[in-house]
């Protein structure tokens, strides 16, 4: 009785932590990198599914962990007070048992680029 009593804590204590490690601390687990090409520091408010924000300066990367689902970025450039914000178009993170997404954003003004923005606010820009 002994054994099946510890047998039984381990599938309790084990088994979770083993989800979290493969969530958070091992390769598995959708990533979205930023990569700051703008010629000025940047800070990514990444919204939707995942909530956060990271700074990444000039001619830098900073990649932070994305739950499935929809997403978007809103990005304020520049160092104070002269500063520039715009808004990115939503895109999807995948994150199931046997899939997950590795997605990079480079952060620059492109003409015709493949990930479309547009300009924002201070005001939107606090206020999400």
């Amino acid at each position: 009785m002994k054994q099946l009593i510890i047998s039984f804590f381990l599938l309790l204590v084990v088994f979770p932590i083993q989800d979290v490690l493969a969530q958070y601390g091992g390769n598995e687990g959708s990533t979205i990198t930023f990569s700051n090409q703008s010629g000025e520091p940047a800070l990514v408010k990444l919204r939707g599914a995942t909530q956060t924000e990271v700074y990444v300066p000039d001619n830098s990367s900073q990649t932070v962990r994305a739950l499935g689902g929809h997403h978007y970025i809103l990005v304020r450039y520049g160092i104070g007070p002269n500063y520039t914000y715009s808004e990115g178009d939503s895109f999807s993170v995948t994150e199931t048992p046997t899939e997950y997404s590795d997605i990079t954003i480079t952060l620059h003004t492109v003409v015709y680029g493949n990930y479309g923005s547009k300009s924002l606010s201070q005001v939107d820009f606090d206020s999400r």
